[in-house]
């Protein structure tokens, strides 16, 4: 069994491309993801021809998730995609609220400039819905911040553990496979090929599993 990896820690993912000698079925690849769940914790589903197996640390994706096949892809990366939702979020209420305080200003400014109503009424009130809005936009920006610092926590952790995740990985493709592994530097063009395909198929389930959708923002 030959592996070809590719380990990057300024993307934070480890793959590891498995060659068999020969043919290996289901059950195999079923009992090879069972033993990289209880080794890495979390929780297994399958997504988009992928085995994905989730915890708060890290997200991996197995390929395939349902075949026979001759060539096994492993994916790990820092599972950031909770905060990553929570960004998006954030950022888009956060858009709203500027949005709707530029229009509420528009309209006051227009109401006093026409002489609709006297300022000295309205100014006590309006000096409380000022401070309200600028507690509420800097309670947003802190909260963007703090779920950034997260997820850099989650990327450096990652990246200390990534010797730890390749030897975990390795060592159960040997156990479960029962065939030594044989590092290589180097894969044929054909295998090149599909290795290219498998990973933009998972960077495709990867922007679907971070993507949220709000209505109306």
């Amino acid at each position: 069994m030959r592996a070809y990896e590719e380990a990057d820690p300024s993307r934070l993912s480890y793959l590891v491309m498995l060659t068999f000698d020969k043919s290996v079925g289901q059950d195999k690849i079923d009992e090879f993801s069972d033993s990289l769940l209880r080794n890495l914790g979390g929780r297994k589903r399958i997504y988009s021809n992928f085995c994905i197996i989730s915890s708060r640390e890290r997200i991996t994706f197995i390929w395939p998730a349902q075949s026979q096949t001759n060539n096994a892809v492993v994916i790990s990366r820092a599972n950031t995609i909770l905060y990553k939702k929570l960004q998006r979020i954030l950022l888009k209420t956060l858009l709203g609220l500027i949005f709707a305080a530029l229009a509420v200003a528009g309209v006051v400014a227009y109401l006093l400039w026409t002489g609709y109503f006297e300022w000295s009424l309205f100014e006590h009130a309006f000096r409380v819905a000022t401070r309200l809005a600028v507690y509420t936009l800097s309670a947003f920006i802190a909260s963007l911040a703090l779920t950034e610092l997260i997820s850099l926590d989650l990327n450096r952790r990652f990246i200390h553990k990534l010797d730890w995740l390749r030897n975990i990985i390795l060592n159960n493709a040997e156990k479960v496979f029962s065939e030594k592994v044989e590092k290589t530097s180097d894969l044929p063009e054909p295998l090149r090929g599909t290795l290219a395909c498998i990973k933009a198929q998972q960077l495709l389930a990867w922007g679907q599993l971070v993507r949220i959708r709000l209505p109306g923002l």
